[in-house]
């Protein structure tokens, strides 16, 4: 019995360690990144990614735009260069920036500022799916001349969102799907700079309000709505059986089984010497 202990527990347990490490693996995923265009007096811009070999990340990205996502090829620290479009990687005009990235995470890169103080700033998303009736929504400050803002629901005191400053994200806000009007109010006197009316923020659906524009010239002061993408399950790796879904079934019968076959030998053995 004791050799019986002392060779399968180890077995057993280094495969039920192979199985974690395994459903770890796959439940992660290859980061995302999309890019928004928020410079009311910036040229439409290329995005691209470390290096000029493939082409544009994003292409002739325009005032306003908000890209879908792309799968960054790994996690970890990449350059993200903006250029305005259809010009050489060697034109002075470019600008870079070093971001890191993990492993199955969502990002939002936005290029804010007036051109003269043009610049990329990087967001966290949370793509995961709201739950049954709910939306989620997060508000981005990214009008260069507006003051710091609260956002308050239309003809009522309490505002959700206080004094949240250009360049920055408000947290997620959960609510039940419907149509909502929105102010846009300077934190400091509480005055109406701006009203969303009727923003249908839908079932299951994730939502990023860009406040874009200015406050003082053109284009007028605005917030612009944005679906997100919801991230999907992760995908079998392509190069191979080793973290199928078959195989991981497979591997939890054989490490069951193993143990079942321990416990019914130690049985036997314990009836054998009574």
């Amino acid at each position: 019995m004791q050799i019986f202990v002392k060779r399968f527990i180890p077995l057993t347990l280094f495969l039920w360690l192979v199985l974690g490490l395994a459903v770890v693996a796959q439940t992660a995923g290859s980061p995302r990144l999309r890019g928004v265009h928020a410079s009311s007096n910036a040229p439409n811009g290329d995005i691209y990614l470390d290096n000029f070999d493939s082409g544009p990340f994003f292409q002739n990205v325009s005032y306003r735009t908000v890209t879908g996502y792309r799968s960054v090829s790994s996690p970890g620290d990449h350059t993200v260069i903006l250029l305005p479009a259809g010009v050489s990687p060697e034109d002075p005009r470019k600008g870079q920036v070093g971001f890191s990235f993990a492993e199955g995470r969502d990002y939002t890169v936005v290029a804010m500022g007036l051109l003269e103080n043009l610049e990329l700033r990087k967001f966290d998303d949370d793509n995961r799916p709201p739950e049954a009736g709910k939306t989620h929504f997060r508000v981005i400050h990214a009008s260069p001349d507006t003051p710091p803002v609260n956002i308050c629901l239309t003809n009522q005191s309490d505002c959700f969102v206080r004094d949240l400053h250009f360049g920055n994200p408000s947290g997620y806000y959960k609510w039940s799907a419907g149509t909502y009007n929105l102010d846009v109010r300077d934190a400091s006197t509480g005055g109406i700079l701006y009203i969303a009316n009727n923003l249908n923020l839908e079932n299951g659906v994730i939502y990023t309000l860009f406040i874009m524009g200015l406050l003082h010239g053109e284009p007028n002061l605005e917030v612009v709505v944005t679906p997100d993408e919801i991230r999907p399950p992760p995908e079998p790796p392509v190069n191979g059986a080793f973290l199928s879904p078959t195989l991981l079934i497979l591997m939890a019968v054989i490490v069951t089984a193993l143990l079942g076959g321990v416990g019914f030998f130690a049985w036997q053995h314990f009836m054998k010497s009574r």
